[in-house]
């Protein structure tokens, strides 16, 4: 999900630049400046991922997954040998 202005105040069911405001800690003049449709500025992507991880997840969730992982495989299914030996 781009995080833009107008995607984060609908996710967040916010109709005014007020309440966007509000979640982010700023102003209204701050918000006011940020254009609708452009990606917010990078500390705020940053806050609107860590006060709402169900909304907006990080950037690279399920990107850095193994095979295993998104078959469902657990570290106990998956057996690894540490000693080098063969038996």
């Amino acid at each position: 999900m781009d995080l833009t202005k107008s995607a984060v105040r609908s996710a967040l069911g916010f109709t005014k630049d007020i309440q966007l405001a509000e979640f982010f800690g700023v102003g209204k003049a701050a918000v006011s400046n940020w254009p609708e449709d452009e990606l917010l500025p990078e500390a705020r992507q940053w806050q609107a991922r860590a006060k709402r991880p169900d909304l907006f997840p990080p950037e690279d969730a399920g990107r850095h997954r193994s095979p295993a992982a998104s078959a469902g495989a657990t570290a106990e299914a998956t057996p690894t040998v540490l000693t080098g030996k063969v038996a």
